[in-house]
């Protein structure tokens, strides 16, 4: 659940899951199907381009699509465009066999949605379809990604997200210990401390951590 994704920051020290809830929507990481308990679509949020490595402006460095390898299995497999909702099932059923620790089988329900999709395109099961490319994620939600409608999400970074929305991509370590009813944040603790004491050491102790957010800013930008 997406309050479970913030909390991780505050009560665990996860601090890369603050991104927010506008942010999350925007690149196709958020699933509100069920307004009341929105939930982050892990391997949507894996392939956000926040977690990328920029290495140059050319080109960066993201995490491996893990749903790569069974689409190859696939269609090394089939080894056509389209196939049968029984021999996808049998293909597929195969790859997880041989994947998973676990003997998991295809549930009735996804079977069902497979001939559903069938039923649409004449009989078979376009492999490279945005329908089966949903088919996939609900077979696999870990590794595949869910695929949006075409122009209801985004592919931005933080940058590009704030030049569109003048709006922050994550939310601050104090407003994450604000939403959580944890108080004041480590950090602003430790401010609030050496602020209330008159000593030289505390004195040097603000300076030096003022020194060190500067230098972690710098470097961010």
């Amino acid at each position: 659940a997406l309050s479970e994704f913030h909390a991780s920051t505050v009560r665990k020290g996860w601090w890369q899951f603050s991104e927010t809830a506008d942010y999350l929507r925007h690149v196709g990481a958020l699933d509100e199907s069920n307004p009341s308990v929105p939930r982050v679509i892990i391997p949507n949020y894996i392939h956000t381009p926040q977690n990328c490595i920029v290495t140059s402006k050319y080109y960066a460095v993201c995490c491996a699509d893990a749903c790569e390898n069974m689409m190859a299995h696939l269609e090394g497999k089939i080894r056509a465009p389209h196939a049968s909702p029984e021999v996808i099932a049998d293909v597929v059923s195969e790859w997880l066999s041989a994947s998973a620790s676990s003997n998991r089988t295809l549930s009735a329900a996804l079977i069902s949605k497979l001939d559903e999709i069938a039923g649409q395109n004449g009989g078979v099961v376009p492999l490279h379809g945005r329908l089966f490319a949903q088919w996939l994620h609900f077979v696999n939600p870990r590794e595949c990604q869910y695929p949006h409608l075409s122009n209801t999400t985004s592919y931005e970074d933080k940058h590009e997200y704030r030049r569109k929305t003048d709006n922050a991509h994550a939310y601050s370590i104090d407003e994450l210990y604000a939403m959580f009813g944890e108080g004041a944040s480590p950090e602003a603790e430790a401010e609030t401390r050496a602020l209330g004491t008159s000593d030289s050491n505390a004195a040097a102790s603000v300076g030096s951590m003022c020194s060190e957010e500067g230098s972690a800013d710098a470097e961010a930008s």
